[in-house]
């Protein structure tokens, strides 16, 4: 018989941000990185979160906010990542 493990949100919440910082790391080592799945983990960890009590949600706001921050890094380093790619095609020519 298989157990089904209930992950909280708050858990979600930090396996979101390993995945994300993981990311931001990679792309910074030059690796490029798909981040097609974030989006959307991001949006299944937001429906649950507004699921959950006002007080226990609340507690997450800072959570959020850092990887809401995280994400806007992600973004920019992969917008000059490909950039750079492109940039680097066009000399090819």
């Amino acid at each position: 018989m298989i157990n089904k493990i209930s992950i909280s949100a708050e858990q979600e919440l930090e396996a979101l941000n390993t995945a994300i910082t993981d990311a931001i790391s990679k792309v910074r080592e030059g690796i490029y990185v798909s981040i097609n799945h974030l989006e959307t983990w991001c949006e299944r960890i937001c429906k649950s979160i507004l699921e959950l009590p006002s007080v226990e949600s609340r507690k997450m706001a800072s959570k959020l906010e850092i990887i809401v921050n995280d994400l806007d890094i992600l973004k920019d380093l992969i917008l000059r990542q490909l950039t750079a790619m492109k940039f680097k095609a066009s000399k090819k020519k």
